[in-house]
């Protein structure tokens, strides 16, 4: 259900510096959820290097979210940008919890998996996600 993709890391705090000087403010599609495809300054060259060329995004969910169980079309590549150690990627079937670290690392989750996310923490989320490519 997840696997570790790169053998390097990333610098999470050089991009996120870059980033947050270009998107200064979150705006909340719901009480519970945010994923924006703003201008990916700090985290292009990753997805460059993944031979991502249509996009990905940034998805916050705050502190005491939650979103709805689903299933994606295909795998989702994940790297946390800011994370704690409550926040949980759920797959419903096997009820299987899975915690990704804030290590530079890119992380492949089945996501075709009907799954889910909660962040049961003091402090929010931030993950850049983007679509394994194919």
């Amino acid at each position: 259900m997840i696997k570790q993709i790169t053998s390097t890391p990333y610098d999470v705090d050089k991009a996120l510096s870059i980033w947050s000087e270009t998107v200064p403010d979150w705006t909340y599609r719901d009480a519970n959820r945010s994923s924006w495809t703003h201008d990916l300054d700090g985290f292009g060259h990753i997805l460059e290097d993944f031979q991502v060329y249509n996009g990905g995004r940034i998805m916050k969910v705050p502190t005491f979210g939650a979103y709805v169980a689903h299933k994606d079309c295909a795998p989702r590549y994940h790297m946390a940008i800011e994370t704690n150690k409550h926040c949980f990627f759920i797959y419903t079937e096997s009820r299987k919890m899975i915690h990704i670290p804030c290590d530079g690392h890119i992380y492949e989750l089945d996501t075709t998996q009907e799954h889910s996310f909660v962040n049961l923490g003091k402090t929010d989320r931030t993950h850049l996600v983007f679509r394994a490519p194919e």
